[in-house]
């Protein structure tokens, strides 16, 4: 019969190598934490983070490269990314982007995971005025003629009129000069009160004129311009997409107890 010197030993190896098993079984849960934009900060810095949120806008950057604005509803984050890695974004669509963190609010991005749908929501300004706290934020789509336009350098702003009511459209970093007035256009972006920051206008159908219309305008420079955060909108707190670490945290206490009890056995 084996005395309890001889047996202690042999059942601490293995205590250790299930306690080694667990950490290293834990270890990717942790690296594949989804973090809400609101909490990244100067610590993060040339780590990989992963995020998740709605694509706001998309611009050319240098060549091939882009750049990205994307919302989580706790903020935004511009993430660079190579063309090669997502074909055709669509404004409105969730994505979840894993990449470097470069600081000033900016991911470098390695892969994308895309939702099937660009989650457009098509609706009226009188539903958007009358609920504006249930849209606030949300992609919507609405169809109307324009009513009034400005371009300046960096931007277009428009009045859309579906005859319902009007509201304002701001698209950053776009002149759109071949607009009329009168034409039936289709918006996509996101409500905020009273505007709609557009993700892409679309002409549906142009009002058949030749007269110019008078608008200031110049040549648009590409800028970062993203979509203005609500005024109060609480920061999520980070949500894991694998099994979160404290739900093994039984199973490990239920090994240690076993391993306590054949140490007594004599």
């Amino acid at each position: 019969m084996r005395s309890k010197d001889n047996v202690t030993p042999s059942l601490l190896t293995i205590f250790i190598f299930i306690v080694i098993t667990m950490i290293a079984a834990l270890m990717p849960v942790v690296s594949g934490e989804v973090v809400a934009i609101a909490n990244l900060n100067d610590s993060y810095i040339y780590q990989e983070v992963t995020v998740a949120g709605s694509i706001v806008s998309v611009r050319s950057w240098q060549g091939t490269v882009y750049i990205m604005t994307v919302d989580d509803g706790s903020g935004t984050v511009l993430v660079k990314y190579e063309s090669r890695l997502l074909e055709n974004p669509q404004g409105g669509q969730r994505v979840t982007v894993t990449g470097v963190y470069e600081g000033k609010n900016t991911i470098y991005a390695k892969n994308f995971g895309v939702a099937a749908t660009s989650g457009y929501t098509d609706t009226t300004v009188a539903e958007l005025k009358k609920y504006p706290a249930y849209y606030y934020g949300d992609p919507v789509r609405v169809r109307g003629d324009v009513s009034k336009i400005i371009l300046t350098h960096n931007k277009t702003e428009l009045v859309v009129d579906d005859d319902t009511g009007e509201i304002k459209v701001v698209l950053y970093g776009v002149v759109m000069e071949d607009l009329n007035l009168d034409d039936k256009i289709a918006v996509e972006g996101r409500c905020y009160q009273d505007t709609i920051s557009a993700f892409a206008i679309k002409v549906e159908k142009a009002r058949p004129s030749t007269d110019p219309i008078a608008t200031q305008s110049s040549t648009p420079s590409p800028v970062t311009q993203p979509t203005p955060p609500p005024e109060s909108n609480p920061g999520s707190s980070s949500a894991s997409s694998s099994t979160p670490a404290f739900e093994l945290l039984p199973a490990l206490g239920a090994l240690l107890t076993v391993a306590y009890l054949l140490t007594r056995r004599k």
